[in-house]
């Protein structure tokens, strides 16, 4: 038995795990998200899911206690920057499947979004969450907005970390690299790569300006606007087919109906049948 597991450095994962929050129905600020997971005592809703989901030594204490160090794989995530194959490859070596042939065209890409578009869209959580269910949150906020709009707007603004948890992120990151180096574990990969560098600069995504906003405010309706005529079309289409398909079933039913009494009346029982049947009509 092995246990793979891939590891990404804070500094980038920290930001992702925030907007992943947001694109999730979430109102909580950046600057309270970042105070619930820096909170030592981690008893917070987020704070103890983000640490139950990113604490390294945590995560393969519970899975892997009982394998031996070189059991223990730890693929990390290439720096910015790298080959757009080279995680592939790591994990590929890992499971030894060097060499072989496959298409790595992706189907469905993660593109992460800007500062602006997050701001943005924690904007439209606190609008539509009361009023907008899951199930439709999902397919109109999510997909439509975050995944399929908001993301394409790469010129914006990244998300970073904010230069005050600078100094803790690199001291985790340390931290958690002595203690992955000190269990001798198999890291496929480099496993500086788990020490991330902070952005030079930082954009706080709380406090974006309205003109900052505007842009991918009006792509959002553009995109709302255009699934809500193709929506609008595709009603009128199944209400087209649907009348169809009555007019279909009366004729259908007319028809049968018709035979039905031509010939009860070839028969004395059955135009006696008919007799009572409209003598009730009747009454």
């Amino acid at each position: 038995m092995h246990l793979i597991v891939s590891v990404r450095d804070p500094v980038r994962r920290v930001p992702a795990e925030w907007q992943e929050n947001v694109k999730h129905r979430s109102l909580v600020s950046y600057a309270h998200f970042l105070k619930m997971i820096r909170d030592p005592s981690r008893d917070t809703r987020i704070g103890s899911w983000f640490w139950g989901a990113q604490e390294i030594p945590d995560i393969l204490d519970r899975w892997g206690s009982i394998l031996p160090p070189s059991q223990v794989h730890l693929v990390t995530v290439p720096k910015p920057g790298s080959a757009p194959d080279e995680l592939w490859r790591r994990f590929s070596h890992t499971f030894g499947l060097d060499g072989l042939e496959l298409d790595l065209t992706a189907e469905r890409a993660n593109p992460s979004m800007g500062v602006p578009e997050t701001a943005l869209l924690r904007l439209i959580n606190k609008r539509v969450t009361p009023v907008v269910d899951p199930p439709d949150y999902r397919p109109l906020v999510r997909e439509l907005l975050a995944h399929r709009t908001l993301s394409q707007r790469t010129k914006s603004a990244r998300l970073a970390l904010p230069p005050a948890t600078h100094e803790w992120v690199q001291e985790l990151s340390r931290t958690r690299v002595e203690e992955i180096e000190k269990r001798g574990y198999d890291v496929v990969g480099d496993v500086a790569d788990l020490i991330g560098q902070p952005a030079e600069t930082f954009t706080d995504p709380d406090s974006a300006p309205a003109a900052d906003l505007l842009q991918p405010a009006l792509d959002a309706i553009k995109a709302l606007l255009v699934e809500g005529s193709r929506l609008r079309q595709s009603e009128s289409t199944l209400a087209r087919e649907l009348d169809e398909t009555r007019r279909e079933l009366e004729l259908a039913q007319r028809t049968t109906a018709e035979k039905t009494v031509r010939a009860m009346e070839k028969s004395r029982s059955g135009r006696g049948a008919l007799k009572v049947y409209r003598k009730l009509r009747r009454r």
